[in-house]
């Protein structure tokens, strides 16, 4: 009984406050970390959002080797989102363009589709906190 009391409360402080405890927060901004096993590479986008609209920047990245240097590079990227769902346009003048589609889930993870020249790859990514 006890239980179910204190559960009923923590839902009505949290509709009180415009908060579900049951759904995700939906905020994007914050650096979030992801790879693309097909291609090694490593993504790093730096999100801020305004209302729907989705600016920053990022990069993209190959496995770092002697001979080469980051490819494609420093990337903007411009989108739209709902309450948890989005969609980026990532692109670089260099011609290199992706689109990447999913959702937030939970406050740390976005999980979605990458798609760029053709193929699409299922990408998680992780915010990064600044800790190891």
């Amino acid at each position: 009984m006890r239980t179910s009391v204190l559960a009923a409360l923590l839902i009505l402080g949290a509709v009180a406050c415009n908060r579900s405890p049951l759904s995700p927060t939906s905020s994007l901004n914050g650096t979030w970390v992801g790879n693309l096993t097909r291609n090694w590479w490593t993504i790093n986008l730096s999100l801020a959002t305004a209302g729907r609209e989705i600016s920053g920047a990022g990069a993209v990245c190959s496995v770092p080797s002697a001979a080469r240097a980051c490819q494609p590079g420093s990337v903007t990227i411009e989108g739209q989102r709902t309450t948890t769902q989005f969609q980026l346009t990532v692109q670089r003048d260099s011609g290199f363009v992706a689109t990447y589609s999913g959702q937030l889930v939970g406050e740390n993870e976005l999980r979605g589709i990458w798609v760029q020249g053709g193929r699409s790859d299922s990408v998680i990514f992780h915010r990064w906190t600044g800790g190891a």
